[in-house]
């Protein structure tokens, strides 16, 4: 066994080295996005089947990466896994979004995601989540359409509706608690 560890230690230690100077040096940073970017980025297109979707979720990707780097510490966690699990994080956000999306504005009769609106769960009729967003009140319509499908965060929202931050995260809730009563009837 030694001689395995002897034989990763230099493997190992480029990357730590590297690591230990992207913390306070951008060109370093530069380096590893050089050497990790390319499979990132071929995983998240995989992942999302959409160019486009994948070259941002990379930029975000090494965005939260650069940030996070001052705090990594690897554990026995390779740099090249730490990447995948940002970049995993952020396709499955990704994904979820685009049911949510699809559940709410595909035609009538096409498959959806009826209860992905809720809670990302089976596949379901999307005109029903259309029929049921449509029973709701308007303030109930605004604050989920402007969360789930514009991807608002409370703060942005909440500057939009003119409401407290608070009151567009209860309102979100009670939103969404309607928003799944009515779809379980139906």
């Amino acid at each position: 066994m030694p001689l395995t560890t002897a034989a990763q230690a230099p493997a190992d230690a480029p990357e730590a080295a590297l690591l230990e100077r992207a913390r306070t040096d951008r060109e370093a940073f530069g380096a590893i996005y050089r050497a990790h970017a390319p499979a990132v980025l071929g995983y998240l297109r995989r992942r999302t089947r959409c160019a486009a979707a994948a070259e941002d979720l990379l930029a975000e990707t090494f965005l939260r990466a650069l940030a996070a780097i001052p705090h990594f510490r690897s554990q026995g966690v390779p740099l090249r896994a730490w990447l995948y699990r940002i970049a995993t994080n952020l396709a499955n956000t990704w994904v979820r979004r685009q049911r949510v999306r699809r559940a709410l504005f595909l035609p009538v009769g096409d498959e959806a995601l009826k209860s992905a609106a809720v809670d990302g769960s089976a596949p379901s009729d999307d005109g029903a989540v259309r029929r049921a967003l449509a029973k709701l009140s308007a303030a109930d319509q605004a604050v989920l359409i402007l969360r789930f499908v514009e991807e608002l965060n409370i703060e942005e929202a909440a500057q939009v509706l003119g409401l407290p931050p608070g009151t567009v995260q209860s309102r979100t809730a009670r939103a969404r608690e309607r928003l799944k009563q009515l779809l379980l009837r139906s």
